[in-house]
């Protein structure tokens, strides 16, 4: 594979670097045969016009050229990427541009996700947005400009917009007409405009634009055929096929993986290969709490393989080698799949079921983290900060792993009625290794970042809700509380849902108390799950199980037990919103019910539909 365009991206819309260290990454982009760095930029960069927006964040005018200017001088050509639709928070956070969100009117009616657009109905929005982007896109003397596009969850919801369809536009129209008054701003500036195309899932005005737009396609899994679609029923097409027909340029984009994982950049691309893409986009997105180490050796790896420069796999190993100073290390990253799941770090509370898929994960995972430990203090610099980097992710996916398969174990003891108070030592011990993941971080904090604040302190975030969570169950364990358990069995294709759920019992001679509220997703893959959540030790007489949100949850059957007391569904009686099969609910088996609506296409066009509550009444019979 030897592509037309290979660009390196960098995120600084999420996360300020200091121009070292960015320095440092176009550097990388150089050695490794990147043609073009891509930077991520949102709000990024202070104009004549946004003096106000926060310095702590953000760059100047002057420090976004000396950045582009130093890609220049080592030949490579810099891409701006911005958003004039969605991923307008940290525009619409500031009080002076608050009113240039879709949702800023009090009685606007919108998805409980995603508050981000910009209203394309909104002149203002549309003026202020242009100038910002022809402002920035000056110091960039390139081809290209990519304008995003993506992910407008609340699209065409607000007043102004709902009186376009009320005089005959649909929201296809309006989304066309905006990314046309997009593509008239880009001739203006003098750019060809690239795009992300993951919309056209939802709105399908592919066919109506004009064909010299490049399409970037972003998957960041494992393809197995065509790629994945994005949201809700994951439409899928073969958009390159489609692209190749109608006469687009297009790009495909993977994601920098934080342990530099290659199945993603070996999937796509051999996808890739089926067809004729002018080149791809290394992604590397939102390193607010984490790190770029872990994904050097992707990164090099990448633009050495769409050059044409690496072909076969000991190639790939005696890079990772070179890198990383350890061919042990390298010899391990090659081949790994990174295998994860929804940590919840509260364990004892509630737990996801085990299965094979994580089960074989937590058993791979443990000697893959032992030898890659006991390599670590053999290396030094770089090499050591970018395997201490992946250590510490692979070893908080095996954490993670076993805490779940702990937590398990815990509800199996709630079920009988037995002590809790054994796993104490075990989870006392992982909160330990955690504070030295967190040792590692700050180390690297300090080492790149001096003088840089997380966007939105989501770096202290990060381990505040582990620590929080284990040391919640750790006054259980020392409690060694005694707790009933409800278990839920239900289907989820994917992890895309967008669902929430909620759990309220009713025990006997009590109140009805909420005993559950979030979102179930389970693992990485589809399939038939089980969830447990902690209730009173005391008899029930039934549950509430609430479903609301994009998308639709499949309940399959519903069960609870406390001190060797076990209880199946008897009936199950509809509350409100919309439901099919509730009868499958009534036997153990893998038939499910279906709650809420399953069509994405539905809650694009619909935003109300989001916000119906799907509720259901289940009543228990002892065994």
């Amino acid at each position: 594979m030897n592509l037309e365009i290979r660009a390196l991206q960098i995120d600084l819309a999420r996360q300020k670097e200091t121009m070292d260290f960015v320095k440092k990454y176009i550097d990388m982009a150089k050695k490794y045969d990147y043609t073009h760095v891509l930077f991520y930029l949102e709000n990024a960069v202070r104009t004549p016009d946004t003096e106000f927006f926060d310095k702590d964040g953000t760059y100047s005018l002057e420090e976004m050229r000396e950045m582009v200017e130093y890609a220049s001088s080592l030949g490579l050509e810099s891409i701006p990427a911005f958003e004039n639709l969605g991923h307008q928070e940290k525009f619409i956070e500031y009080p002076a541009l608050a009113h240039f969100s879709e949702t800023s009117d009090p009685d606007c009616v919108a998805r409980d996700f995603g508050r981000n657009n910009g209203c394309p109905s909104n002149e203002e929005f549309l003026a202020f947005s242009d100038k910002y982007m022809m402002d920035v896109a000056s110091v960039f003397p390139g081809e290209f400009i990519h304008v995003g596009l993506d992910e407008p969850w609340n699209f065409a919801v607000c007043p102004k917009c709902l009186e376009r369809m009320a005089n005959g536009e649909t929201k296809d129209d309006i989304f066309y007409s905006h990314i046309m008054h997009t593509y008239e701003l880009c001739k203006k500036i003098g750019k060809r405009m690239m795009m992300w195309d993951d919309f056209f899932e939802n709105s399908y005005v592919v066919d109506r634009l004009p064909r010299d737009i490049v399409m970037c396609t972003w998957s960041y899994q494992f393809i197995a055929d065509v790629p994945y679609g994005h949201w809700t029923n994951r439409n899928k097409r073969d958009w390159f096929s489609l692209y190749d027909k109608m006469g687009f340029d297009y790009m495909f984009c993977i994601y920098a993986n934080r342990t530099s994982g290659v199945y993603n950049l070996e999937t796509f691309s051999r996808y890739a290969a089926k067809h004729k893409p002018i080149g791809a986009i290394m992604t590397a997105w939102e390193r607010a709490d984490t790190f770029y180490e872990g994904a050097f050796p992707h990164i090099a790896l990448t633009g050495s393989v769409w050059s044409g420069k690496i072909t076969t796999e000991e190639e790939a190993v005696n890079l990772y080698a070179d890198i990383i100073g350890s061919r042990k290390i390298a010899e391990i990253l090659i081949p790994l799949t990174q295998a994860t799941v929804y940590a919840n770090y509260d364990i004892t509370s509630k737990s996801a079921s085990d299965n094979l898929h994580k089960y074989s994960s937590r058993k791979s995972l443990k000697p893959l983290v032992t030898e890659i430990g006991a390599e670590l203090p053999k290396l030094s610099g770089e090499g050591y900060d970018i395997a201490s980097d992946i250590y510490y992710v692979l070893l908080k996916d095996y954490l993670d792993h076993e805490l779940n398969f702990i937590s398990c174990a815990i509800h199996n003891d709630y079920e009988c009625g037995r002590s809790i108070k054994k796993y104490l030592p075990r989870v006392l011990e992982i909160r330990g290794e955690f504070e030295k993941m967190k040792a590692n971080a700050d180390r690297l904090w300090a080492k790149n970042r001096t003088g840089i604040k997380s966007t939105s302190d989501k770096f202290e975030k990060r381990y505040a809700n582990i620590f929080n969570g284990l040391d919640k169950s750790i006054k259980a364990l020392e409690k060694d509380e005694r707790c009933g358990v409800i278990t839920l069995e239900y289907m989820f294709p994917d992890v895309y849902a967008t669902v929430n759920a909620e759990v309220i019992a009713k025990h006997e001679g009590r109140e009805e108390e909420s005993v559950y509220f979030g979102n179930l997703k389970h693992s990485e893959n589809g399939g038939c799950f089980a969830y447990r959540v902690k209730t009173r030790n005391e008899k029930l007489e039934y549950i509430r199980f609430i479903v609301k949100g994009e998308g639709a949850m499949y309940p399959a059957y519903f069960r609870y037990a406390y001190d060797k007391n076990y209880f199946v569904t008897d009936r199950v009686e509809k509350i409100s919103g919309y439901s099919e099969h509730l009868e499958k609910i009534l036997e153990d088996n893998n038939r499910f019910a279906t709650l809420g609506y399953d069509n994405g296409r539905l809650h694009f066009n619909d935003v109300k539909a989001s916000l119906e509550a799907h509720e259901i009444k289940i009543y228990f019979k002892e065994i």
